[in-house]
């Protein structure tokens, strides 16, 4: 079994880059791959509706007096305010009970209690259920043809900022194959176990 390490290696071998131990390293690879990293792997996961990295879970309502009023429209403070899980790389559906597609915004507020703003996911309905794809980085639970398509992808990515033109335009034909094929090999969907509410996501935390 394969770790992402392993992957990066088959990737920076494929355009004769030194490999790496780890992604923590010093090493001018390593800094560079682990900044690559999150690029590609999400710009993978937003190709299509993967089975591998699909989750449902029902959004808790955050408590409207955590919300820095200065910062908040007056629509916003009027209507239902939804934590937004930290993990979305692709939402596929917003429904409510029976209701399907239903309507809502995608905002940023700003809470009493931090400093940044955070995203939520505002709407009328009482309860909100989204169904996405998560930022997956188990690579266990990438297919084997996926696997093949983030080696690709990711070297490609390593070439963009260097003089190997040719293996660049070869990494890219490569990946293109290889993505199309895990595309065309992503379904019955229906037969996979979805992930369920994984992790923690409370309103209290809030």
């Amino acid at each position: 079994m394969y770790s992402i390490t392993d992957l990066v290696n088959m990737a920076l071998k494929q355009i004769k880059v030194r490999e790496i131990i780890s992604l923590d390293d010093e090493t001018v690879e390593a800094k560079g791959a682990k900044q690559t990293l999150p690029i590609v792997l999400e710009t993978l996961l937003n190709k299509t509706d993967w089975r591998f990295a699909k989750v449902r879970r029902v959004l808790p309502k955050l408590d409207k007096d955590s919300i820095n009023k200065e910062y908040a429209t007056r629509k916003l403070m009027h209507e239902n305010v939804y934590l937004y899980p930290d993990d979305v790389v692709r939402i596929r559906s917003v429904t409510s009970g029976r209701k399907e597609n239903v309507e809502y915004e995608l905002l940023s507020v700003k809470l009493h209690n931090r400093e940044a703003f955070v995203p939520v996911l505002v709407s009328r309905e009482e309860r909100i259920e989204l169904s996405y794809t998560r930022y997956c980085d188990e690579v266990n639970l990438w297919p084997a043809i996926f696997q093949r398509a983030f080696v690709h992808y990711f070297a490609y990515s390593m070439t963009m900022h260097s003089a190997l033109g040719d293996a660049q335009a070869t990494q890219l034909q490569l990946y293109n194959m290889a993505v199309k094929e895990a595309m065309a090999s992503n379904t019955n969907e229906d037969k996979h176990r979805l992930r369920r509410d994984t992790g923690p996501l409370k309103a209290r935390d809030w």
